[in-house]
């Protein structure tokens, strides 16, 4: 997924026929590369938008925001406290991914703050069916990744990289 490949790529590239590589000028591999670029899900681009957010009942505008699966405590902070200062409730709907880390104290703490009072707040430990909630997406707010981003570009997402 880098340009330049990292340790294991470049030490095992000694042993095998070929390697897999995300971008046509990839250093530090010592034998012959397969290009491939970033792959993404088949499902990621299976249906349209409109398509998706009827099957999750949107019909606001819609921001999706996540962390990674395990979380990111810089993200969910921040999110956390735009959700909880939003005025605007029923404008829009935003769905943030917290992940796993810190989730339990995060749900108590949003409790204690009537977060999920709001009608437009959804919050999530994980989100199992991203290509559903992505492709429902008018926004999207997340850590740049390579396949996240690979991912957005493929939809044409506008988004707020972390």
């Amino acid at each position: 997924q880098n340009a330049v490949c990292g340790v294991t790529t470049k030490m095992l590239s000694k042993h095998v026929d070929k390697v897999m590589v995300s971008f046509p000028d990839t250093t530090g591999v010592t034998c012959p590369t397969i290009l491939t670029g970033n792959p993404i899900r088949p499902d990621m681009l299976s249906k349209s938008k409109e398509a998706r957010r009827k099957e999750i009942g949107i019909t606001l505008p819609y921001v999706l925001s996540f962390g990674g699966s395990l979380g990111a405590a810089p993200v969910n902070e921040a999110v956390y406290d735009m959700m909880k200062a939003d005025r605007y409730d029923n404008t829009y709907v935003h769905t943030h991914a917290f992940g796993k880390a810190g989730w339990e104290a995060f749900c108590k703490r949003a409790e204690e703050d009537k977060l999920e009072q709001k009608k437009n707040v959804e919050l999530k430990e994980y989100i199992y069916d991203m290509p559903t909630r992505m492709g429902a997406a008018d926004l999207v707010i997340c850590r740049a990744g390579a396949i996240t981003l690979a991912e957005l570009a493929a939809l044409g997402k506008p988004a707020i990289l972390i």
